[in-house]
């Protein structure tokens, strides 16, 4: 499908409109929808996206004069585009700006799992911001309502981000398979790359994190000079990405035990230093559409 700008003509609010694909979409992708929908509505948290509503209705391509039958998702808008973007961009963030990040995720998992939804694929590309550069959490089509003493069995999510026991084919906690992938968000927002490529022992990076974690740090740190992992910051991550599950942090304990979480962060820095670089990201993207005559730009006048 595609994603397209829309507006309430009545009160002038905008929104982003999740649109499925022109071709008649299969049940399964409507059943995928419904249910994002379904774990949406009932959570209100500042950062976690909001879903308003699931409606059918015309799609009209003015340019190509052709009118069809939609569903669409009325979502939240975040014109701040990816945090994996930004990610990109800067090659990692400063320490104030890892640690203002990340403690809104922890936050926003805090009350996700409080509320007994687990989301099973973060993931940077599913962390966005809105106009003022806050954090919201997006894209639930894989999240589940978790049972007491019943684990998951179903695989699913982005192989760098997933646990060791999604990789093996194993029963799982999706509390606990949400704080690993949360742990690699972290290592990447700081480094601005992967600890690892996948979470299994055939993984010499993450093998070497498991078997002789100083030589992991070591690794990493002369890989990329630029950062001082703290003793902190490693004992954090440490606890995140433990092979056991038994073994991870849940993000209560992190919030109770991590010293690297509880240190001062300037949230005006953190926001100037995102803005600059969003700025930055703008002025080079209008440099290559105009660099292409506009050929990159949009159907503008389609709408619903």
């Amino acid at each position: 499908g595609k994603v397209k700008l829309g507006q309430d003509l009545a009160t002038g609010q905008t929104f982003a409109l999740k649109i499925l694909s022109a071709n008649q979409p299969s049940e399964q992708l409507l059943a995928s929808l419904k249910h994002e929908f379904e774990i949406l509505k009932n959570l209100n948290h500042p950062s976690i996206i909001k879903m308003y509503d699931l409606k059918t209705g015309v799609y009209s391509s003015l340019k190509k004069g052709t009118q069809k039958q939609v569903t669409y998702a009325v979502i939240e808008l975040a014109t701040g585009g990816e945090i994996f973007d930004v990610i990109f961009h800067s090659k990692g963030f400063d320490e104030n700006l890892s640690r203002f990040y990340f403690r809104l995720l922890v936050d926003s998992m805090r009350y996700l799992h409080s509320n007994k939804v687990a989301h099973r694929d973060l993931k940077p590309e599913n962390l966005l911001l809105d106009g003022q550069y806050n954090l919201k959490v997006a894209d639930f089509g894989f999240a589940t309502m978790m049972q007491p003493n019943k684990l998951n069995k179903t695989r699913l999510g982005t192989e760098k981000y997933m646990a060791p026991e999604l990789l093996y084919h194993k029963a799982y906690e999706g509390r606990k398979v949400d704080v690993f992938a949360a742990g690699v968000i972290l290592f990447v927002l700081y480094s601005g790359h992967p600890p690892f490529n996948q979470a299994t022992e055939h993984d010499p990076y993450y093998k070497t994190f498991v078997k002789a974690n100083e030589k992991f740090w070591d690794f990493h740190s002369k890989q990329n000079q630029k950062r001082n992992y703290s003793p902190e910051f490693k004992e954090l991550v440490n606890n995140m990405l433990a092979y056991n599950p038994a073994n991870r942090w849940t993000f209560d304990q992190i919030v109770e035990k991590s010293g690297w979480l509880v240190q001062p962060t300037d949230q005006k820095a953190a926001l100037a230093t995102t803005a600059k670089y969003i700025h930055e990201m703008r002025a080079i993207k209008q440099q290559e559409i105009a660099a292409k005559g506009g050929a990159n730009r949009g159907e503008a006048d389609d709408g619903l």
